[in-house]
């Protein structure tokens, strides 16, 4: 099954000025980081969507600063110290009961597929400036307003991170924004506005998590996509 990135992408975004404007970006701000906003066409958009109101499974996951991998079982996250405690969220783990071949799960399947491709990896090197191997991770999540992930710092694993947010209606006394430091000062707030793609270059010393969740919030869910693309030797590494 063949998968184009003009299938998927508005057109805008594959521009070389653009891509251009979006590499500057990258290694000249502070956050090394660019915003690529009304990012997928609406009805790849609206499918994949569908992923995380109706046809996915997600499942609780928890993480502990300091294990590797970082995922635990609750009961081990339960009992660890409130500082060690690194995130809680949900993870997607397949299709819901009798949808695996509903538009959602089909969508998924597809957007894996082509962001993983050769194709959309050229693209996201040309922005970088920099050769990019291969996709190492990626992650579906959802959040809520009992779920956190704090600080923490990647170092130099991966040459480039692609956060792709899906969920409608985020106000800014929401919280839950995407907050990049260097030793406590901001160096970016992002805004997890649906059909956005936050790319960020991480480095050693820029720490990255998510903003809580503040009561104004209530039902609302934070919906992402987290890829991290780079060399062989990150494979093993998941965020």
């Amino acid at each position: 099954m063949s998968v184009r990135i003009e299938q998927w992408v508005r057109p805008e975004h594959l521009d070389p000025a653009a891509m251009q404007a979006y590499r500057q970006a990258i290694h000249e701000s502070r956050g090394r980081a660019a915003l690529l906003d009304n990012f997928l066409l609406p009805d790849k958009l609206a499918a994949l969507q569908q992923l995380f109101t109706s046809d996915g499974r997600f499942e609780p996951a928890y993480g502990l600063f300091g294990r590797h991998p970082h995922d635990v079982a609750a009961d081990v996250f339960s009992a660890a110290p409130e500082q060690q405690r690194f995130y809680f969220y949900h993870n997607f783990r397949g299709p819901a009961p009798g949808r695996a071949m509903a538009a959602g799960m089909l969508h998924n399947a597809k957007f894996t597929m082509l962001s993983r491709s050769a194709a959309w990896c050229n693209w996201l090197a040309a922005i970088l400036g920099a050769p990019l191997e291969k996709q190492t991770a990626m992650h579906a999540r959802i959040m809520n307003r009992t779920m956190f992930m704090k600080q923490h710092d990647d170092g130099t694993h991966g040459a480039l991170c692609a956060i792709f947010y899906l969920s409608p209606g985020w106000q800014p006394e929401f919280g839950s924004t995407f907050v990049q430091q260097r030793q406590g000062e901001r160096m970016l707030d992002v805004a997890p506005l649906a059909n956005r793609l936050l790319l960020f270059s991480p480095r050693n010393g820029l720490s990255h998590g998510v903003t809580p969740f503040t009561a104004a919030a209530g039902d609302w869910q934070r919906w992402s996509y987290s890829l991290w693309y780079g060399s062989e030797a990150d494979s093993t590494y998941e965020q």
